[in-house]
């Protein structure tokens, strides 16, 4: 081989390496840099679903005329709810905090500033629901009435099913329901299941002439909402509290309704069966 030879051979073999060392060096920067974004993805993907797992707590309506009923509720309930970690809150009215308060706690004991009647049910539950959306970090409320027997898998199966509104499902029917159940006899009328929604101007119209018929989650077998539902609830808080009479499993319903959320059949508890 010739020196001139020689050189080019030697030139040739220096560029070689040169080329295969910047590759190599080109490849232990591209395996950093995805085992970089993997560290990055894997912990954002970790904060994301921390951030979306399911908080549930639970709403217990109640009234000093059901106590006996109460009483069977918890005796059967209470010991499941604190093994499993469910914070509970137990639904109640204090007319001495009308004017004063919205609503005071104590312990486990909700006590809303309304007064204690069938018909304003719809009014205990709107405040609690407004406590429950903008004073806590909960994802989702279960709502039942005390009588409510809880189907306990299918409760602790919700963390699994973060659902916006689902229940029991039914159709408004009988508007009679709360006559003779109500503090005041002028109460004992027809209920206008239009709920007052026909007197709000920016109702969607075509909606409106189909809200006695939708279907809702019967508040007798529990339902679950998510923060979405408890935020639309927020909206319409001020025109549930100034219905005299409504039906609160039917009203809540509408309003999901009227903002887009449709409910989801899942079985939470049976009706009365305490």
């Amino acid at each position: 081989m010739s020196d001139r030879e020689y050189k080019s051979f030697k030139i040739f073999n220096i560029a070689i390496h040169n080329a295969k060392n910047k590759r190599l060096q080109l490849s232990n920067h591209l395996k950093q840099s995805n085992q970089s974004n993997q560290i990055i993805n894997n912990k954002e993907s970790k904060e994301s679903n921390e951030m979306i797992k399911p908080k549930i707590c639970m709403g217990i309506l109640t009234c000093p005329n059901t106590k006996k009923r109460f009483d069977k509720f918890m005796n059967h309930h209470e010991k499941w709810l604190i093994e499993n970690d469910i914070k509970y809150y137990i639904i109640q009215s204090d007319p001495t905090l009308i004017g004063k308060e919205e609503y005071k706690i104590d312990g486990n004991n909700f006590y809303c500033g309304c007064k204690e009647a069938y018909e304003t049910l719809a009014h205990k539950l709107a405040i609690f629901y407004g406590y429950i959306y903008e004073k806590t970090d909960y994802t989702h409320i279960i709502k039942v009435d005390d009588g409510c027997l809880l189907k306990k898998e299918n409760v602790l199966n919700l963390k699994n099913k973060p659902y916006d509104y689902c229940g029991s499902l039914m159709v408004p029917t009988s508007n009679k329901c709360h006559i003779g159940k109500c503090s005041d006899k002028k109460y004992h009328r027809e209920l206008d299941f239009n709920h007052g929604f026909n007197y709000i101007n920016n109702i969607d119209r075509n909606k409106l002439a189909s809200i006695k018929k939708i279907e809702y989650a019967g508040g007798g077998y529990g339902y679950c909402l998510s923060r979405k539902s408890l935020s639309v609830i927020a909206k319409y808080k001020a025109h549930i509290l100034k219905q005299e009479l409504s039906y609160e499993d039917v009203i809540f319903g509408q309003i999901m309704y009227l903002e887009g959320i449709k409910p989801t059949y899942y079985h939470i508890g049976d009706y009365h069966a305490i």
